[in-house]
């Protein structure tokens, strides 16, 4: 049973003056109105009790400024029950203010719960799938009452990723058997990764290893491995190939990345070159603005709510108008 849970700190109960250090050891909580000072926070005394406002259980940093929560569930809204059963790496980023993995796990549970999910591959794509797609969060197939990880993801990445600690990790997956499938790289006010940072890999070697074996390739290697690695948007090429191997032979795979509008706007992201002219693997760029479902029903309005009001950096985080 789908349980909405309380909306998280936003742009009306936030103010973005409060969030000041008072001295070299203190800081003002960010809530308006809230006279609460909490001891500033440094490596290794984030959890610190005395860092977190006693009233709204929150510890501030006024550098940027921003706000953490205490526990990760007070950042979601939806069915803490089933978080608690999915496989996350670096899940202690969810309490942040800014998390991009609590913003997916709301709005896409949030949309699954509601029987959204064809209208946002509709938003995000342009293609209205037949039936509700099966949606997959960090490689977490997100059931009704508990989530299990993907078998065939797995065996995707020890093929492909057996060396790698960290492995691969698709933000989400809309798939639609037999019809299509949309693997998302959602930002939430990051950059796009590009090959350069990882380490000085020449981009023939991470082309090796991201090979596709008997399957369609996605990819234009040969322009791909005539670029300087800060041309090589890394995570965008990963979705695709990991697209190839996840996906059935006619099924239609679209690469979508989701950021913020104002983002959009300002740094379109260039991938579509990355990709072969012909095949079924397209790219399609989206903003977190197109997701918002109207308020129509006391559990529509709770993510209705929450979008309007979501904040990044105590500032309204979408462009609305």
């Amino acid at each position: 049973m789908t349980t909405w849970h309380a909306l998280p700190y936003g742009v009306s109960s936030l103010g973005r003056s409060q969030a000041v250090e008072l001295d070299g050891e203190r800081v003002r909580c960010c809530i308006r109105g809230c006279d609460q000072s909490m001891a500033k926070a440094h490596r290794g005394t984030r959890r610190d009790v005395a860092c977190f406002c006693p009233e709204h259980h929150i510890r501030v940093s006024p550098s940027r400024p921003t706000y953490v929560y205490d526990t990760r569930e007070r950042n979601l809204i939806v069915d803490h029950h089933v978080f608690r059963s999915v496989a996350k790496v670096e899940s202690w980023r969810l309490p942040n203010e800014t998390s991009e993995d609590a913003l997916t796990w709301n709005v896409f549970v949030g949309l699954s719960r509601l029987g959204r999910l064809r209208q946002a591959v509709w938003a995000m794509v342009g293609i209205l799938p037949h039936a509700e797609p099966t949606l997959y969060l960090w490689g977490n197939e997100i059931g009704p009452e508990s989530a299990r990880f993907w078998p065939k993801l797995k065996s995707v990445r020890e093929m492909l990723e057996p060396d790698l600690g960290i492995k691969t990790e698709p933000d989400i997956v809309l798939h639609a058997p037999g019809e299509l499938m949309v693997i998302v790289e959602a930002k939430f006010g990051s950059p796009n990764s590009t090959l350069d940072k990882k380490n000085g890999v020449p981009v023939a070697h991470f082309l090796d290893r991201y090979h596709t074996g008997q399957v369609d390739d996605p990819l234009d290697r040969g322009w791909l491995v005539s670029q300087p690695p800060i041309v090589v948007l890394e995570q965008l090429t990963r979705m695709a190939v990991f697209g190839s191997w996840l996906s059935t032979k006619g099924e239609q795979v679209v690469v979508v990345n989701l950021v913020r509008k104002n983002d959009l706007i300002k740094s379109p992201p260039v991938f579509d070159r990355h990709l072969l002219r012909e095949g079924r693997f397209r790219f399609q760029a989206c903003a977190w603005e197109q997701l918002i479902p109207p308020a129509d029903g006391a559990s529509d309005d709770t993510l209705h709510r929450y979008l309007l009001d979501k904040s990044y950096a105590l500032k309204p985080a979408f462009q609305l108008t």
